[in-house]
């Protein structure tokens, strides 16, 4: 639990904005700090840490920020196709790392021919599979699926 306007007993610590205590931490103003104990309904016990109640500034504690760069997915994996009348039918698995994304990734499916031109328009799905039509029956296809997020593309899988 937290204490001190804008906390309240109540709530929960992850429910808490920090974003005004932690500006004061950056702004170095004096007598911020916050208190970890337990819900008022425990009290047989008596654990207490206040933060700014330490006048050593060596004992207070340190908020350290550390800056991770967001990271691309990576690649799609276990990629299937499977030949029709005049298409086919692509199937993988997502990324085993989606980066730094939480919410899935997009994959587009591209098809080329032999000689690297392109035989089928490259598209973009959510699903895990997607269906090309518009190929010519009896030439080779090459097929690559790349995952992407809002922190960019991974590599491709062919």
């Amino acid at each position: 639990m937290l204490d001190d306007a804008p906390f309240t007993e109540a709530a929960l610590a992850d429910t808490q904005d920090l974003a005004p205590l932690v500006q004061s931490w950056i702004d170095e103003q004096a007598g911020e700090g916050f208190a970890v104990r337990l819900p008022a309904t425990d009290t047989a016990s008596a654990v207490s840490y206040h933060s700014s109640r330490s006048t050593d500034p060596a004992k207070r504690p340190q908020l350290v920020i550390t800056y991770v760069a967001p990271t691309a997915p990576g690649a799609p994996q276990d990629l299937r196709v499977t030949a029709g009348d005049g298409g086919l039918l692509a199937t993988w698995n997502p990324p085993l790392d989606l980066g730094s994304s939480t919410d899935g990734a997009e994959y587009t499916v591209v098809v080329t021919k032999p000689d690297g031109s392109e035989a089928a328009r490259a598209a973009t799905t959510r699903d895990a599979h997607l269906v090309v039509d518009g190929l010519k029956n009896g030439t080779g296809h090459r097929v690559t699926v790349t995952a992407r997020t809002v922190h960019g593309a991974g590599p491709g899988t062919a």
